[in-house]
């Protein structure tokens, strides 16, 4: 037992016994001096080299003791590595290994300054050109996680990445550690987001947007993972330019890249997701699913959480944890039969734990279903299997994890690359059929027409996922990416070599029947508070049909209002709305007559508010003469509460209502009190204030700005498109009055 600090290497608590490789390290170096010492240097290196001549353990011993000698004497650091260089008889190999090791599994209880000998020794190998070299680059990435921002891992961010841009010429020998350095430091960025950090993230930017357009192919063989990365830091002005090049130019970037899909449609091997994850967190990861079992999971979750997801920034690291669950940890059948912890039930409780962060939470669920955007025939079942158990097992006791991850899948589809909108449909139908016919989960029946899921998302699944309705035509299993308009594009090989595929267990299938004991979620009473199900996704021919029943109903109302209605209908000017809307205020004595009127004035006022419309470029909405049809409705709305009862209702018809309401109220002078006609405005609605003025603005502490710059529209910020999408300016104008209040 250590009772003190006895090491030159390793920094040890009070009660740690003492590190075998310390001893190993030290034992070596003893034996060293003891041969080296009151000798001439050229008389230390023909005794050495005799030495190792003898034997291999002769020859590890040396090499051993001479690396002990570099870690712990920087002063003498540069002859000690002269020597070893000259005495080594495998081409510093064993050295090599040594080092990994200790950069594997050592490195965060190493002392800072054997710390910084590593990185010397490190940066002394790629420079004289060793075999090897690289191979402790490796090493070193894996070593940097995602979100941290403690003093030792920027340290470590920092050294290697400035040990990479002083031997470039390295670097791009070497294509495969480029797909890495690429891959981790695209990964870091979004964590360096701050003005302590920007020097580096400036660094960090020029090598990775430099080795992309100097090395465009070599990077491309990262595949899909890489368009996620990317996204991530698309707002970053050298991406952003970067992003257009692929889009619109690719034959910039290189003559043999045809367009993204190319890249879409090229799976991620194993070797890049499994590098951002710490070797520690991997055998902890590898652990709890392979040794504890199901139902026994919470303290190992609880301790897993405490020691590595505590703090907001370590949840940044979520979504590659879930990435290196589905693709990289893959089940034995005979784990999968056994009462194991599933690996369903870690990415359930990983996606709850990152819910108080929306941008977190919505990457984490892009990584879930990521390989089901592209999915083929070729690609292994195993990658996809995690996210439809976790729906299909979550929907008895945590439906709300299902409903969001059904939502978000549907939404996820049209929205994440219009481009290829029907690429990514059949990929996932192609993926849902490959579950059907493999096994995975029995049907689908209970998962998309359940009595638990909101009307209006079962309505979008019916209408995304018609084919594996009873009523629907069979799903087309031949279904495939190259029968898109993009089969001229596939001039890379895109396939990675993966493990067979596994067949699913029966055993795994829980009926309907069965119970499902949650695994990931302490806060059954809150669920409601931790997934928000998107229900506001307009369809325009609902609308219309709703337009139509409204003119049915119109003998129902007030024959003055109906001559108000129709005379509207014709003119389409703000004197006859004006003269409605009195008329109204008159006879909307019960809500019936703002129910019927409401879809009618959608419909009529459709070219108002419509994508042609821009709020910004309109005259003074004070000038009478000017003024827009929605301009009379709000002028009416701030001193008739029967009116602001109507954009309540028209809302459900036209959710632009309520930021143009805000715009009108800020454009008319009204921003000092701008919340006063627009709080009883939301007064109306059932929910809390902050969240309609969440859903007006389309923005949720401002970080949609993110993804705004791609249109990339998660399913999680299915409700952030609005004001962003349609007016970009108007939002950034509504900004400022809206949180000073």
């Amino acid at each position: 037992i250590m009772l003190g600090k006895q090491s030159r290497l390793f920094c040890y608590d009070l009660l740690d016994a003492k590190d075998e490789l310390d001893e190993k390290l030290e034992k070596s170096y003893h034996e060293l001096s003891v041969v080296t010492s009151n000798r001439r240097e050229n008389e230390i290196y023909d005794h050495l080299n005799q030495k190792v001549c003898k034997s291999a353990q002769e020859h590890e011993e040396v090499i051993l003791g001479l690396l002990y000698a570099l870690l712990t004497d920087s002063a003498a650091a540069s002859k000690n590595y002269s020597t070893l260089a000259m005495i080594a008889r495998d081409g510093m190999a064993h050295l090599i290994r040594m080092v990994e090791i200790i950069i594997l599994e050592k490195l965060q209880k190493l002392q800072d300054s054997v710390k910084d000998q590593v990185l010397w020794l490190v940066r002394e190998l790629v420079q004289t050109h060793v075999a090897g070299a690289d191979i402790l680059c490796y090493a070193l990435l894996k070593q940097m996680p995602a979100g941290s921002t403690s003093r030792g891992d920027i340290w470590l961010v920092e050294s290697l990445l400035h040990l990479l841009l002083d031997n470039r010429s390295w670097l791009e020998s070497q294509p495969a550690l480029i797909d890495s350095v690429l891959y981790t430091y695209l990964s870091l960025i979004p964590s360096h987001f701050t003005a302590k950090l920007a020097a580096l993230r400036e660094q960090e930017t020029g090598l990775c947007v430099s080795l992309l357009r100097s090395k465009f192919m070599d990077c491309i063989q990262i595949g899909r993972d890489l368009i996620r990365l990317l996204q991530n830091v698309a707002r970053i002005p050298e991406f952003s330019e970067l992003w257009r090049d692929i889009l619109q130019f690719p034959e910039r970037l290189s003559p043999h890249f045809t367009g993204i899909l190319l890249l879409a449609t090229k799976r991620t091997s194993r070797r890049f997701i499994s590098g951002r994850i710490t070797p520690e967190l991997e055998i902890k990861l590898n652990f709890l699913l392979s040794k504890v079992k199901f139902g026994q999971h919470k303290k190992y979750q609880e301790w897993f959480q405490k020691k590595h997801l505590s703090s907001p920034e370590s949840l940044e690291m979520i979504p590659e944890l879930i990435r290196y669950i589905c693709c990289v940890i893959h089940p034995t059948n005979e784990i999968l039969g056994s009462d194991i912890l599933p690996r369903w039930a870690v990415v359930g409780w990983l996606l709850s734990l990152c819910q108080v962060n929306p941008v977190i939470s919505s990457f984490a669920k892009l990584a879930l279903f990521y390989d089901w955007l592209f999915y083929s025939e070729s690609d292994n079942i195993m990658n996809i299997e995690p996210g439809i158990l976790l729906m299909h097992h979550s929907l008895r006791s945590h439906h709300v994890m299902t409903a969001s991850l059904l939502d978000f899948i549907c939404r996820l589809i049209p929205s994440y690359c219009p481009a290829l909108d029907k690429t990514v449909e059949c990929s996932v139908k192609m993926a849902l059929t490959d579950i059907l016919q493999k096994g995975v989960v029995p049907s689908f029946d209970t998962l998309f027409d359940n009595p638990k899921l909101d009307s209006d998302l079962k309505a979008m699944l019916k209408a995304t996922f018609f084919e594996f309705y009873p009523q629907g035509i069979t799903p087309q299993t031949s279904c495939s990416i190259e029968e898109s308009n993009f089969a001229d594009q596939f001039a890379l090989d895109s396939s990675t070599p993966e493990d067979t595929v596994i067949t699913i267990s029966d055993d795994e299938l829980v009926g309907e029947d069965d119970e499902v004991t949650s695994a990931f979620s302490d806060v059954e009473g809150n669920e409601a508070e931790v997934f928000q199900v998107i229900t506001e996704g307009r369809n325009e021919d609902d609308s219309n049909s709703s337009a139509g029943d409204g003119w049915n109903r119109i003998t129902e109302l007030p024959t003055e209002l109906q001559e108000k209605l129709f005379s509207f209908r014709e003119e389409r000017n703000s004197k006859q709305l004006d003269e409605c809307l009195e008329q109204l205020q008159k006879s909307a004595q019960n809500e019936g007559a703002l129910m019927i009127v409401a879809p009618l004035l959608a419909d009529l006022l459709s070219d108002d508010f419509g994508a042609g419309c821009s709020l910004y470029h309109e005259a003074d909405a004070q000038s009478r003469s000017n003024e827009r049809n929605y301009h009379c409705l709000f002028r009416h709305a701030i001193s008739s509460s029967s009116i602001l009862s109507l954009l309540v209702a028209l809302h459900r018809h036209q959710p632009k209502v309520g930021y143009f309401f805000l715009f009108y109220l800020q454009k008319t002078g009204r921003s000092q009190d701008l919340f006063l006609p627009y709080s009883k405005y939301v007064g109306m609605f059932s929910e809390p204030f902050a969240t309609c003025v969440c859903r007006d603005l389309k923005v949720w502490c401002g970080i949609y700005l993110i993804f705004f710059t791609m249109h990339i529209y998660y399913a999680c910020f299915a409700w952030i498109q609005e004001c962003v999408e349609n007016e970009c300016t108007i939002f950034y104008l509504l900004l400022p009055d809206v949180y000073k209040q």
